[in-house]
């Protein structure tokens, strides 16, 4: 089953849970024409992942601090409400300037931004402004985000922060692959539990092609191993490309009714 929307243009999966009952399964979408403009987030509900209702219920990009966009990201559940992590993307003539925003939906369905956004808004030392995509999750007491990037010298990294509450954060670090270099720059970060298993979902750019593997210009892989988020290491058991077909990005991991993982991608490059 494809997903498209009414109108514009549809790229990334963004905020996926299961939540009060239903799916809720946005998407990046610049609903004025079939190309890639200001980004809002559209947004479908479903009980059963077969049969798929639109909401009004949507992201619109209408702050100074996302005056470019409403860029990718993902959701959590704290207490009753739902919150959604996403990029504020924010341009100049310098560059990006990477920014992190939080919105909350109501058990009724209604979204409504943090007043006190951008969450995140700084660039650690070493990195380039191409800081996106947060993804939170739970675990020993506290909530991490897990941020797409790369380094100004051209390695892909993923930067860890942390928050008691998910709304103060503050920066641990880079999570170290066990070595590996993965292209110039990651995009859409992902987590899940499989088992005894830690596996992570990384967007590549920049990954150079090794047979027939990496054939596309931006490839997603999957890693097996355990995360250590004390050390800020990821042990790697194995690791591999997710899809070798050439409309397949941006996967995002999330977990269904049953507490089982599950993800949408982006069919589409």
């Amino acid at each position: 089953f494809h997903l498209t929307p009414p109108c514009g243009l549809m790229n990334d999966p963004n905020g996926l849970a299961y939540y009060k009952g239903k799916y809720h399964i946005f998407y990046q979408w610049y609903p004025f024409e079939p190309s890639h403009g200001m980004k809002h987030w559209g947004h479908f509900t479903s009980k059963d992942l077969v049969s798929f209702e639109p909401s009004e219920d949507i992201l619109i990009p209408t702050n100074e601090y996302e005056k470019n966009g409403c860029y990718s990201g993902n959701s959590i559940q704290i207490g009753e409400k739902l919150f959604l992590y996403y990029t504020a993307n924010y341009k100049t003539p310098e560059g990006k300037v990477p920014k992190q925003a939080l919105a909350f939906m109501s058990p009724e369905g209604k979204i409504e931004k943090y007043k006190n956004n951008p969450i995140i808004d700084e660039k650690p030392e070493g990195l380039t402004g191409e800081i996106r995509d947060p993804f939170v999750f739970f675990r020993d007491g506290k909530y991490y985000m897990l941020l797409g990037g790369g380094t100004i010298e051209g390695q892909g990294r993923i930067l860890l922060y942390e928050s008691p509450d998910g709304l103060n954060w503050s920066y641990d670090g880079t999570i170290s692959l066990d070595g590996l270099e993965l292209g110039y720059m990651f995009e859409c970060p992902g987590l899940v539990r499989v088992g005894d298993k830690d596996v992570i979902f990384l967007s590549l750019m920049g990954m150079e092609p090794d047979g027939d593997r990496y054939q596309n210009e931006f490839t997603s892989i999957y890693l097996i191993g355990q995360l250590d988020l004390e050390k800020r290491s990821f042990t790697v058991e194995s690791y591999d490309e997710l899809d070798k077909g050439f409309d397949f990005y941006a996967p995002q991991p999330f977990y269904d009714e049953k507490k089982e993982p599950v993800f949408y991608a982006w069919f589409g490059c």
